[in-house]
């Protein structure tokens, strides 16, 4: 059994699946620990790195065209989020004079019926200035005498 698995331990070595560490023994004298090997790389399992200026596959094509277009897609959204914003902003600020120009009209409407009120009474104080001169002057003119002598009698 111990043959079998040294045998299978040599064999994941060999392949370069599994490095072997260096043991070192407690009850062994200070010896020089043994230098690590370089790990054995299988050729085949090797990921080769791609040269830039190599064409592209149409995997990668298909790949670079949808990442430009999330990217053009991203930065329409940003502009959005931009504007939205100073939508907003100016939304508020057309709310506020909104609300400050309907303040303004509804003073301006009591502004227009407190005058309307002030010529219908000066209309009323006219009126009752007249009376008033009817009455006075109807008391006071029969009592002038024009020159005419009542020869019926005096008083």
């Amino acid at each position: 059994m111990k043959k079998i698995l040294s045998a299978f331990f040599v064999l994941i070595m060999t392949c370069g699946i599994v490095q072997a560490k260096p043991h070192y023994r407690s009850h062994t004298k200070h010896t020089a620990p043994v230098a690590e090997q370089p790990p054995v790389v299988d050729p085949a399992a090797a990921v080769a790195i791609k040269d830039p200026n190599a064409p592209l596959t149409p995997l990668e094509f298909t790949l670079t065209k949808d990442k430009e277009l999330l990217n053009r897609e991203l930065t329409d959204l940003k502009k959005t989020a931009a504007n939205a914003l100073q939508i907003k902003i100016e939304r508020d600020d057309l709310q506020q004079k909104f609300a400050k120009s309907m303040t303004e009209l509804e003073q301006l409407k009591a502004d227009n019926k407190a005058l309307k009120d002030s010529a219908n009474q000066d209309w009323f104080l006219y009126g009752g200035g007249l009376a008033l001169a009817g009455v006075l002057l109807g008391f006071i003119l029969p009592k002038i005498s024009w020159g005419r002598r009542n020869t019926w009698g005096s008083f």
